[in-house]
């Protein structure tokens, strides 16, 4: 198996954050350069013909292209530690607050910074940029009510920790400011969990 990404983009960065924490390493991890175009090489269109990272590329020549299906492959193929629940409860919750995360949080701080300072220099989308801004507050005072000071939910990394953390540190890469002191509980758990895989997204 080997793993393509661009660490600081926010899919692929979830995707080395679950590496990191299940510990896989074995695993082969090669860097496309989406500043310099390597993703749209044909070497890398047969891989994902969209053209995007993370891709998981298997040794009989099968890729896989979405990050949370790239998990659960590779939760299946590294059981332990789990990160998607040991039962049907704990898996409901774990995918439910990774779900809220995305939705509610990862995906809005993206379209947010794409809408305002694109890393990759798409046009200044003033009203997505406000309509996702006005959404934000309420989901991230959601969850600070009932995120842990260690993990997001249950007492150990899942899914949930890795999406929360990519989409922070996306808004950081662009010093985006969304007023995360303002939500104590995330702010412990962030500095837990962001001081657990300080220089994963280094790309020298």
């Amino acid at each position: 198996m080997e793993l393509l990404v661009f660490p600081p983009a926010p899919n692929a960065a979830k995707v080395i954050y679950f590496v990191r924490e299940k510990g896989i390493d074995d695993l082969p991890i090669t860097v496309v350069d989406v500043r310099q175009g390597e993703q749209n090489s044909d070497a890398f269109k047969r891989r994902n013909p969209r053209g995007t990272v993370p891709v998981l590329s298997l040794d009989d020549d099968t890729h896989i292209t979405e990050s949370l299906t790239i998990m659960e492959y590779l939760e299946t193929c590294y059981p332990s530690p789990p990160m998607l629940g040991q039962d049907a409860l704990e898996q409901a919750q774990v995918r439910g607050a990774e779900r809220a995360i995305e939705m509610n949080i990862f995906l809005r701080l993206v379209r947010i910074i794409h809408a305002t300072c694109s890393p990759i220099g798409l046009p200044p989308n003033p009203g997505v940029a406000q309509l996702e801004g006005n959404r934000l507050p309420g989901a991230l005072t959601q969850l600070d009510a009932t995120i842990g000071e260690d993990f997001v939910v249950g007492g150990r990394a899942t899914i949930a920790d890795c999406t929360l953390l990519a989409g922070f540190q996306f808004a950081e890469l662009v010093d985006y400011d969304f007023g995360l002191r303002d939500y104590p509980a995330i702010c412990r758990w962030h500095a837990n969990f962001s001081a657990r895989h300080r220089g994963a997204l280094a790309l020298g």
